[in-house]
Parts: structure tokens; sequence; C-alpha cells
């Protein structure tokens, strides 16, 4: 199954520990792995459960629903893990695009320990995530995930537009 995920989670040892009820280590596990945890444990097409070995005897583990318990489970508590964050690089990153490719990349520069400013011409972060039914993601874990990436370090210029307020010349 982890061969089939396309973020390298530890599949395995995600489900030992949520199994174990070590739930704060399964979270950290998924979290080293996985930007915008809690989105993906509701729309990843989750590739894993295809290659998972107990779908030859009945059905295969509930992977993705396994990273989504993780998730909400975590941002249940008062105050949710914050994922390990590299030591600063001084190099600084501007994304241009608050959407989800943006925002996984934002996180994975901060978490290699880069200063990190996300721009986007919407008031709120989220861009085509946001487009999504509620029953599908909630809105709620979508402003979760957004408060994480800001606890990681990111900084967000929400309602800027890149080429009128701000040009690419002045972010290089």
């Amino acid at each position: 199954c982890y061969r089939l995920c396309p973020l390298m989670l530890n599949i395995p040892v995600m489900l030992r520990q949520i199994e174990a009820e070590r739930l704060d280590e399964a979270i950290v596990t998924v979290r080293q792995a996985l930007p915008l945890a809690g989105v993906l444990g509701r729309l990843c097409h989750h590739p894993c459960e295809q290659g998972c070995r107990r779908g030859h005897w009945d059905d295969p583990a509930a992977i993705r629903d396994m990273e989504r318990f993780a998730t909400d489970e975590d941002f249940r508590k008062a105050e949710p893990h914050v994922p390990s964050v590299k030591p600063a690089t001084a190099k600084s990153v501007a994304i241009i695009g608050a959407g989800p490719v943006g925002l996984a990349a934002a996180y994975d520069l901060a978490r290699n320990g880069h200063a990190v400013t996300v721009y986007d011409r919407r008031a709120r972060a989220g861009g085509s995530l946001r487009e999504v039914p509620e029953q599908t993601l909630p809105a709620a874990v979508l402003d979760a995930e957004i408060a994480l990436l800001r606890r990681v370090g990111i900084i967000f210029k929400l309602g800027i537009e890149v080429g009128n307020e701000v040009t690419v010349e002045s972010l290089a």
C-alpha cells in the first residue's frame, strides 16, 4: 500500500499506531508525509487501498478514512500538533496563489526551513477547495488546515492581486 501512496505515507506504521490507540504518534506520521492531511483524508483518490494485501481476503483497509480519523481527532484538541520545521535557511519564497497546489508547496517549503509568503487575490485562502461541497469538505476542516499552516510560519497576504498591487519584480 505505501508504495502506491504518491506522498509516501508510511501506511503500515500509521495503521499500527491507530490500532494501538497511539493517536499522537499517528498524527505525527501523517503530518510528516501529507500536506493538508484533513483535506486529503476526504478528497484523496486513495490508490493505496488498491495495493492493500487485506483486499485479497475481504476488503482493503480504509486507509483514507484512517488518515481523516487521525487528523480529525488531532483538530479536536485544544492545541493540535504542529509539524516540525527544519532550521531557518535564510531563503525566502513568494508563492502566488493560495489554492491546493500553492498551499501544499508552502507547507513543504516552510517545513524545510524557508520563509514563505503566499499571495492570493481572494480574501480567503483555499482556492478551488472552497468550491468543494460542504458535506465532502467542511469549511471548518480547510480553515483548520490553513490555521496550521500559519502556525508553521507561513505568512498569507490575501486580497492582493499580483500584477496590480504587487509586481512580480518587487517580489524578486
